[in-house]
């Protein structure tokens, strides 16, 4: 559990890092958010390496529900699409509604993490704070109500780490978490 507090820890200081050099160069603090998905999905990778039995013996078989989620939500990031596809298409491709259905999906996965890690962590009161947490999470998918999809998982990660703070897997959503509170003050910032 130690080389995931590490990991975490260096993940956090590098995103700062590069963000001062950016404010003392230009003088604007600015964080890397549209890379922060890419981020994410390399250090889930990490971890289930490091917690490969678990995975392979299917203990913590709700990782790989939370990997696809991350999938989607790195399919929802146009900045992935940017390298793929030139002005033209990308402009399509924006127009188009495949990033709803990528939100969709997203939403409807992390749903089914938040209610599959409860019940295979065995954490109290689940029905009820997983039933709120995914009500936060369905409102993120509206334009009037985004931070929504931004807060569910900070709300989540502080639901599973009060309960079960000895689950190295429990890190993951802790870097989620503060992800994705850095993404959401970058965008209210913005507005």
């Amino acid at each position: 559990m130690y080389r995931e507090r590490r990991t975490i820890s260096l993940v956090i200081l590098t995103l700062f890092i590069y963000a001062s050099n950016i404010y003392f160069e230009f003088n604007s603090f600015v964080l890397p958010f549209p890379i922060f998905d890419l981020i994410l999905i390399v250090i889930a990778l990490q971890f289930a390496f490091w917690n490969r039995k678990d995975l392979i013996t299917y203990r913590k078989w709700y990782f790989y529900i939370y990997f696809l989620a991350l999938a989607f939500k790195l399919l929802m990031n146009p900045i992935l699409w940017g390298f793929f596809l030139d002005e033209i298409s990308m402009e399509n491709f924006l127009d188009s509604t495949y990033l709803e259905y990528f939100k969709i999906f997203y939403t409807l996965l992390s749903i089914a993490v938040f209610i599959c890690w409860s019940v295979v962590e065995k954490l109290k009161l689940r029905f009820l704070f997983v039933g709120m947490i995914s009500i936060v999470q369905l409102f993120g998918l509206f334009e009037f109500s985004y931070p929504g999809m931004y807060l569910a998982y900070s709300f989540f990660t502080g639901y599973v780490l009060i309960q079960k703070p000895t689950n190295s897997l429990s890190y993951i959503l802790l870097l989620h978490a503060i992800l994705d509170l850095m993404t959401l003050s970058i965008l209210i910032f913005i507005r």
